[in-house]
């Protein structure tokens, strides 16, 4: 690392469901709760069902080494992308 004063990892957060307990969920490096629902998506939700780009997915967040509790609601949409490919039939149209 270049400068190893000037480096400062984001705060870690846990990530979880509402019907589990804090402890049987993730943890993530995010800015806020906000963004915690986010990279849990980015990491999770991609590998599995999808289950935000099909619908809703409700996530309970908190900082961790705080008390406060955030309840996340996280959604997501596909990207579609088009390619065409061009093959010449023939000359006299």
């Amino acid at each position: 690392m270049l400068y190893p004063e000037r480096h400062s990892c984001l705060p870690l957060w846990d990530v979880w469901d509402p019907e589990e307990t804090r402890e049987d969920g993730r943890q993530v490096r995010a800015f806020d709760a906000e963004n915690a629902g986010i990279e849990w998506a980015e990491d999770w939700d991609s590998g599995s069902d999808y289950a935000a780009v099909d619908g809703e997915v409700v996530k309970l967040v908190s900082e961790v080494g705080t008390t406060e509790v955030f309840r996340v609601i996280i959604t997501g949409e596909q990207t579609i992308e088009y390619h065409a490919s061009v093959v010449k039939e023939s000359d006299n149209g």
